[in-house]
């Protein structure tokens, strides 16, 4: 069966880390986040009651809720927190993402880049349920209308590499970069301005896209593929099952595949967060066939 577009998605949760682009450090001992320390004063000056059993047994899971405001910067934040947790409850929206979880959205679509690798369609939070963020964005006051010349002023090479891995299949590359950056990229709890301890103005945009980027090339589909021999073939149908297995082995995520016959649809998707990635199981279902074309560009 022919189509024009295929999606894979896979999921993440953040940890907080010391070692991504943001440059999150270790804390102290002191300040670890979700730790008992952090209330062991309340507990010396009020101590349980003998018959009571310690509060991590008595006490169920909780959910995630609003954290702490610590106005925690990214040399702050501490280690081993991920989203989607109940430790995040105790620390700052600087430190793990405020929704939970990212899509990157990876595409094969007809007249994008060449068979050598996906195009990346977007990057985007998710909440824990798996539900969008506000289609609006989530910032007003960084929404920019020239995002390409902001990037193009700190970081040249990095527009260089949008232009062939992030290209548009129907608007302008700028204008979809200032639809995306406005859409997602205001909706990244780790990057607003006050996260930063010394924030270079639109180093948030440049973190953003650079971010995307780099999991795209983390996460080199085309060339999973090839590995086990699976290539864009206008002749021969693959196996749905084959096209997973080939991504599973190599990078360690359960993909699901989405198949369109819009050729202007996306193709890909590949849920992580921004800091330290931890793979997930993906919420939704399988929409290819059995069968399908992985056809040539």
């Amino acid at each position: 069966m022919r189509f024009a577009s295929i999606t894979f998605i896979a999921c993440a949760v953040l940890i907080a880390s010391p070692d991504i682009a943001m440059g999150a450090s270790t804390g102290s001992k002191g300040s670890a986040v979700g730790s008992k320390g952090t209330t062991g004063k309340a507990n010396r000056q009020h101590p349980p009651r003998p018959r009571l059993r310690p509060p991590r047994r008595t006490r169920p899971p909780q959910p995630s809720a609003a954290p702490t405001s610590t106005n925690l910067t990214h040399d702050k934040c501490p280690t081993s927190v991920r989203s989607c947790s109940k430790q995040t409850k105790t620390t700052d929206y600087c430190c793990f993402e405020e929704n939970g979880q990212y899509v990157l959205s990876q595409q094969w679509t007809k007249g994008l880049g060449t068979d050598d690798y996906f195009t990346i369609h977007g990057m985007w939070p998710n909440t824990c349920a798996g539900t969008l963020t506000p289609r609006s964005g989530c910032d007003n006051s960084r929404v920019y209308t020239d995002v390409k010349a902001r990037i193009q002023k700190l970081k040249p090479a990095l527009v260089t590499d949008m232009t062939k891995y992030w290209p548009s299949k129907g608007n302008p590359n700028d204008v979809f970069w200032n639809h995306e950056w406005k859409t997602h990229g205001t909706c990244v709890s780790t990057l607003r301005p006050q996260c930063y301890k010394s924030y270079t103005e639109d180093q948030d945009i440049v973190d953003y896209f650079t971010n995307a980027m780099n999991l795209h090339k983390k996460y080199d589909y085309a060339a999973a593929l090839k590995k086990h021999s699976i290539v864009p073939d206008n002749t021969n149908l693959v196996k749905a099952a084959d096209f997973k297995k080939a991504i599973n082995t190599e990078h360690g995520v359960n993909v699901v595949l989405k198949c369109k016959t819009n050729p202007a649809t996306k193709v890909s998707e590949l849920n992580e967060d921004l800091n330290t990635y931890i793979a997930i199981q993906p919420g939704s279902r399988d929409t290819c066939p059995t069968q399908f074309l992985y056809f040539k560009k």
